[in-house]
């Protein structure tokens, strides 16, 4: 089973409330695999985040700001994969605290569901911040 990996770079203070991401020094990635072994990074460059009191994290992904580094992809990404004309945006909670952790979930498309893992990191950029 192919396993989808995120990475995303968590700016905030020193305590959990109140965090909030800083879209200018986040990151979120994805890696896709081709041909059984060519591996591609690419990444979302708009979103917006942050985390509660009991260190609860949500972030928003703007779908339509897929950067593969290839123009044609980017809107074939845009329009086939994530529909970004019916759907602008993915949000997600997370419940564990700034550590990498592997978690299966499920990839939603066209009415159907692909059952796959994802790696899950977060971190913050510095001890203030």
């Amino acid at each position: 089973m192919k396993t989808l990996l995120l990475l995303l770079s968590l700016t905030a203070s020193q305590a959990f409330a109140g965090w909030t991401l800083d879209n200018t020094d986040s990151r979120l990635s994805f890696v896709t695999v081709k041909a059984q072994n060519v591996a591609e990074v690419h990444s979302f460059t708009q979103l917006s985040g942050e985390v509660d009191s009991t260190g609860i994290a949500t972030v928003t992904i703007q779908l339509a700001s897929v950067d593969t580094l290839i123009e044609i992809r980017d809107e074939r990404m845009r329009e086939v994969l994530f529909q970004t004309d019916i759907f602008s945006y993915r949000h997600g909670v997370y419940r564990d605290q700034f550590s990498r952790t592997r978690r299966p979930c499920g990839w939603h498309k066209h009415g159907s569901t692909r059952e796959t893992h994802a790696v899950i990191g977060r971190t913050g950029v510095s001890l203030d911040r």
